[in-house]
């Protein structure tokens, strides 16, 4: 697939952190013109950020330094949540903003990638779509409780039905989505290939000033510290292997400050904070031991922590509570359901550290079957597939009335 015009409606900002949207559009832009479009932004919020500037459809346009891409970032009607009628025109507004965006890139196959289920209208608002996709890449609707989970779950259900292609990254989400169609994709997430750790230098790598005074062994959790995440399972295996020292990097939420704070009152837990996706790898080459202890939720059970292969490329073993794990990345994994049980895989783990074979063949597992580049080529040829093939609902549905909107 190339010469394609493909519009990426993420759920996720571009600048929040590196998803699998993220990689799959970075290298899709290499061929295509790609538009990731951020979730849209109050103006109010939007002026008081960047000024009345801001407003402009041209202003909320970014071309991100080292990508072939373009970020856009649409705006929202106040109070759209408050009201019905002020929700399907907010709806109407969205897709004013992207046809002007579209009218930029004349003569191109469009290529809708819908990320975020709640916009299921864009079947309907973009019939000459060349290609219509849903990326299901978590199980979105068990992050919502009551009324709205169950609105949420009403409009992933159309769009699944209704796209042409639907793309999953877990297998328990391509068993909830065969369940409505029988030509489910998966397409498994992986790594970006700088993650690779360098193997002349395994035990070698330069150490970020701000973790070279932790000692060894340095145990490492990278990613989003919120609800996936079991704060008294990790606050019972930290406190209860002190030789051990607790790397935590990565962003928390107002809802789990707290159980954050409580967790690195103890001397070996170390959280660093956020840092710049590029400066990642570094880190990681710096670590002996890598986990993903993650609650086990209807959330979680179904998501596919892209964590797993960034360890995994940087040659880290790695333990885990009990998710599922690909065929081919599972005996690198070692499973703790209990805070005993993760102490004492945390152990045999660390014992395993410094044996170079182990860490060559972690990352030959990841460098020969789970980068990005792999992934977008595989998408980038089921795309490919369908383009021109019409869908049977969302082609012949009317367009959307946006006359009446403002830009």
């Amino acid at each position: 697939m190339n010469g394609t015009l493909v519009i990426c409606d993420s759920n996720i900002p571009w600048h929040h952190n590196r998803y699998s949207k993220h990689h799959l559009m970075s290298r899709l832009a290499r061929a295509n013109d790609v538009v990731f479009v951020n979730p849209q932004v109050g103006a109010l919020e939007l002026v008081r950020s960047g000024g009345a500037r801001c407003l402009r459809l041209g202003a909320r346009l970014e071309r991100p330094e080292g990508e072939n891409l373009t970020v856009f970032t649409p705006l929202a009607l106040p109070r759209r949540g408050e009201f019905s009628l002020l929700g399907k025109a907010d709806q109407r507004y969205f897709v004013r903003q992207l046809r002007k965006i579209i009218a930029r890139y004349p003569k191109r196959d469009l290529v809708l990638f819908i990320g975020n289920p709640w916009n299921v209208f864009l079947l309907d608002a973009f019939p000459e779509a060349a290609c219509t996709l849903y990326h299901c890449s978590d199980n979105f609707p068990a992050l919502f409780a009551g009324g709205l989970r169950e609105k949420v779950e009403q409009r992933e259900t159309e769009l699944i039905r209704r796209a042409d292609l639907v793309v999953c990254s877990h297998p328990k989400l391509v068993q909830k989505c065969i369940a409505m169609r029988d030509d489910v994709c998966y397409l498994e997430h992986a790594v970006d290939e700088r993650f690779l750790r360098p193997t002349e230098s395994v035990c070698s790598n330069q150490c970020p000033s701000d973790m070279t005074n932790i000692p060894h062994p340095r145990i490492g959790f990278v990613g989003s510290i919120d609800a996936t995440v079991d704060f008294e399972l990790l606050t019972k295996v930290a406190g209860d292997n002190t030789d051990l020292n607790f790397v935590l990097i990565g962003p928390t939420d107002d809802a789990h400050r707290g159980q954050l704070e409580a967790l690195t009152t103890l001397p070996n837990v170390h959280w660093l904070a956020t840092k710049p996706w590029a400066d990642l790898p570094g880190y990681l080459w710096n670590l002996d031991v890598a986990i993903i202890p993650f609650a086990m939720t209807d959330f979680t059970a179904a998501g596919s922590p892209l964590k797993q292969f960034e360890y995994l490329a940087a040659g880290l073993p790695i333990v885990s509570t009990r998710l599922k794990f690909a065929d081919a990345i599972r005996p690198h994994i070692r499973i703790g359901e209990t805070p005993e049980q993760f102490g004492k895989q945390l152990r045999e783990a660390c014992d395993e550290t410094n044996h170079s074979s182990k860490v060559r063949e972690r990352i030959r597992t990841i460098e020969t079957g789970y980068t990005w580049g792999i992934r977008a080529e595989e998408l980038s040829q089921q795309i490919a597939s369908r383009i021109g093939v019409s869908s049977c609902a969302a082609k012949s549905a009317p367009r959307l009335d946006d006359s009446t909107l403002p830009e």
